[in-house]
């Protein structure tokens, strides 16, 4: 049977036609591009109550359990470094570790370390109290001569700035020497907002990623670095 290749299909009237639902959005996505600057902590964090209580009675505990200090066999009789050694060690109670107290190594209350609360016990479990005692143990008492310095003609030892700074102290957030311990964290917002957020604009189709966060932000009100989260 012979097929018919001329045959064309009639078109169909427009109004036949069902019409097309565009609902898609005339944007799908937006890139943003932005970045976290952050100042890592300068300062180790500060000791909980536990910690220093903790450390305060294993430092008490070695002292009892170790061998006792030889000193004849690192000092000469005589010598500007064994009498220095000698004061020091009668001012700590011949206790051989710093800033932990008098500690009885024998006798009927060798074993009896109880440190009462709100006596001895926190005063010498504070760092503050610790660092003073390395400080003051550095602290040479005798002359080169070996003749026996007076309070005033010892070498002081230079102490650390405190951990609180000014910024601290007046509140001042925009400043970066301030909560040395802490992470901060550089964080603006947009005229007119309440909501702090990291810097961040969108990206243009003529722009790199590092092109972003180099932008200059004029619509943006920066806080300055703020505290982040503790991190251990």
């Amino acid at each position: 049977m012979p097929v018919e290749t001329n045959v064309t299909t009639p078109p169909v009237a427009p109004t036949l036609v069902p019409e097309l639902q565009n609902n898609h959005p005339k944007k799908l996505y937006s890139l943003r591009a932005g970045v976290i600057l952050s100042r890592p902590p300068l300062l180790t964090r500060e000791q909980t109550p536990f910690e220093q209580a903790f450390y305060l009675y294993q430092k008490r505990l070695n002292e009892r359990l170790a061998t006792p200090f030889s000193r004849q066999f690192y000092f000469k009789t005589g010598q500007p470094a064994t009498i220095d050694f000698a004061i020091k060690w009668a001012e700590r109670g011949h206790t051989m570790e710093r800033g932990i107290g008098r500690v009885t190594r024998s006798g009927k209350w060798a074993w009896d370390d109880e440190l009462l609360a709100g006596g001895q016990g926190e005063k010498l479990a504070s760092p503050e109290a610790l660092r003073e005692a390395l400080y003051t143990e550095a602290e040479s008492r005798v002359s080169e001569d070996g003749e026996r310095l007076s309070f005033e003609d010892r070498l002081r030892v230079e102490r650390p700035l405190p951990r609180r700074t000014e910024a601290d102290r007046s509140g001042d957030v925009t400043r970066l020497d301030r909560a040395l311990d802490r992470t901060l964290y550089l964080v603006v917002r947009r005229n007119g907002e309440q909501t702090f957020r990291f810097p961040q604009d969108d990206v243009r189709p003529d722009e790199g990623l590092h092109e972003v966060c180099g932008r200059p932000y004029p619509h943006f009100r920066p806080r300055g670095p703020c505290v982040g989260k503790r991190t251990s």
